[in-house]
């Protein structure tokens, strides 16, 4: 109601609004656990490109690297200077959106 005792409608406003998946829902990672020496796969569904960072449990980073797949598939991160233990990876999108994944090294 109106201050002078009238209502009325206004014109209905649409609003779309895209809503982006996080970066967990665009990458798998397998296989999970991986045995010593056995490198782990990263598919990416929808990043072009993405940078990994891969820490151990004492948070410093033990490889680092942006890659392009070129089919936009995947990657295949070698895990032969790896120790047996538990891993993180942080796997950033282009557009700056950042997922932290756990992995484990049998």
């Amino acid at each position: 109601m109106d201050y002078n005792g009238k209502s009325e409608l206004s014109d209905v406003i649409r609003i779309n609004r895209s809503v982006k998946q996080n970066v967990r829902e665009e990458v798998s990672l397998f296989p999970n656990p991986a045995a010593s020496g056995e490198p782990v796969h990263i598919i990416f569904r929808n990043l072009a490109e993405a940078s990994l960072s891969v820490y151990n449990v004492s948070g410093n980073i033990v490889q680092s690297l942006i890659v392009s797949p070129d089919d936009g598939s995947g990657y295949v991160l070698p895990t032969s200077g790896l120790r047996p233990g538990i891993y993180l990876i942080r796997i950033s999108g282009a557009d700056h959106a950042s997922e932290l994944m756990r992995f484990v090294i049998r």
